[in-house]
């Protein structure tokens, strides 16, 4: 399923997404580049786990979705959401260490958006490691707010989505 999303409006810092990025499935082959981005980019969960095996669940579990963006042909980003039962979908994303702070992360940010409506999510919840600045500050650009501690390693993150941000506001007429 490949496709360029289309954005009804910018994100709530006004940022819009990259131009000339476009965002396709993912599939095997991508295994080797976006684990050696998960690897280098301090994702320790990953480092436990070989890549044919996380790539092979990506790759058959319905409940997860993978998405990379590319940029000049190129492999520079990757998304991954797993949808729970609860209608919200965790959210990880990687860019590849040569192309960040060029928009990458904030495409694949609108492109989870897009992927978790159209499976009926509602929210969207990262797990960022406190000391990840760039993470934080690409998640909070993109909306989410911080949520109050639930775990000691990791801060959780979360964004509320919904169909009706394309829509104008009601207005409430005395």
């Amino acid at each position: 399923m490949e496709s360029t999303p289309t954005h009804p409006a910018p994100s709530p810092a006004g940022q819009r997404p990259a131009s000339g990025v476009r965002v396709r499935g993912f599939d095997a082959a991508d295994g080797v580049i976006v684990d050696r981005w998960l690897r280098r980019g301090g994702f320790s969960e990953v480092a436990r786990v070989p890549r044919r095996a996380w790539v092979g669940r990506l790759l058959r579990d319905e409940r997860l979705i993978g998405r990379i963006a590319e940029s000049g042909g190129l492999p520079r980003g990757f998304v991954r959401l797993e949808i729970g039962p609860d209608r919200s979908a965790e959210v990880t994303v990687v860019v590849d260490p040569a192309a960040r702070r060029a928009g990458i992360g904030t495409e694949l940010l609108w492109d989870a958006r897009s992927q978790a409506l159209a499976r009926g999510c509602v929210r969207l919840v990262a797990w960022i490691e406190p000391g990840n600045r760039a993470a934080r500050e690409l998640f909070l650009s993109a909306g989410f707010e911080l949520r109050d501690g639930e775990s000691r390693r990791f801060e959780c993150y979360e964004r509320l989505i919904h169909g009706a941000e394309r829509q104008p506001p009601i207005e409430i007429v005395p």
